[in-house]
């Protein structure tokens, strides 16, 4: 069964809601948590034949109903391209794994991302040269957007901050957690985007006084020789993928950061948008606000 998982999902996604908790539980474990059938009878108290036979009858009901309405099949009819800004930081990976599943998922929608730093990204917005962003923005930046009849901002949770260095460091070795005015006397590595040389960290950052940055770069591969010679402390965005051969020092202080999706209001019907946005927060498990999930 598992050599079509892509199509499972596919109906899944569209149709998943009309067959019973049992169905969702034991297809969802099958096909996207991907457990074996006597995996899932073990867990489950029932036989392997009787999960079988469970998921079977899931895939027969969803697959009727894409006989009858083709919902997928135009789906897939669906092209176009998609301008997406997403924040430069050292945790840029994570982006990147979505951005590469996406693709692969939906080729026939062409997506043209650039790194770009807070404030670019909002402009970009607000001239619609992009169409949407991926952002982490503090609690002014936010308000102000909340204030901006053109824009919306679809929150997808708080974030915080951490400091990453070197496992083998004098500063791994001396902090356990750091506050952000210890932070500002310490020698510190930015990534930033190519095109403006402005790091999304120092924006996020400059209430609270100016970074002592003793280098930068927009080479990735660069960025991280740099920084595992112990030399330095780099910031980003807390517990995210990309960064695990590091210690992450936590940043004590409360910043009050917010991750979500930034696009202008004209874009709110754009079907690719919402498309994106949807996958997006599904890859990463992430819950789909309420105002996106009527659109699923």
């Amino acid at each position: 069964m598992k050599n079509q998982t892509y199509r499972m999902t596919m109906l899944y996604d569209f149709y998943g809601e009309l067959l019973t908790d049992r169905q969702k539980e034991f297809f969802d474990l099958y096909y996207n948590e991907d457990l074996s059938l006597s995996e899932i009878a073990e867990n489950s108290g029932i036989s392997r034949q009787g999960v079988r036979d469970v998921i079977v009858r899931a895939e027969g009901i969803m697959q009727e109903i894409e006989d009858k309405t083709g919902l997928i099949r135009r789906f897939m009819q669906m092209q176009g391209n998609l301008n997406i800004s997403i924040p430069a930081t050292i945790n840029g990976q994570i982006h990147a794994d979505v951005l590469n599943a996406f693709g692969q998922t939906y080729p026939q929608i062409c997506l043209d991302v650039e790194e770009m730093s807070l404030g670019d990204a909002i402009e970009a917005i607000q001239n619609k040269t992009s169409q949407a962003a991926v952002l982490i923005m503090n609690e002014a930046t936010a308000k102000a957007i909340d204030d901006c009849e053109t824009l919306i901002f679809v929150s997808t949770g708080k974030s915080r901050l951490a400091a990453y260095v070197a496992k083998d460091s004098v500063f791994a070795q001396k902090y356990h957690s750091i506050s952000i005015k210890t932070l500002l006397t310490l020698p510190v590595l930015l990534y930033t985007p190519a095109s403006t040389r402005i790091s999304t960290i120092s924006e996020l950052l400059a209430g609270y006084g100016k970074l002592n940055v003793a280098n930068q770069t927009s080479n990735v591969m660069l960025f991280h020789a740099m920084l595992a010679t112990g030399k330095y402390l780099a910031i980003g965005i807390e517990a995210y993928s990309g960064m695990e051969n590091y210690t992450a020092i936590p940043i004590r202080d409360k910043l009050d950061l917010q991750t979500g999706f930034l696009f202008n209001r004209s874009e709110w019907v754009n079907p690719l948008l919402q498309l994106f946005i949807i996958f997006y927060l599904k890859f990463l498990h992430l819950p789909v606000p309420d105002c996106l999930a009527q659109k699923e």
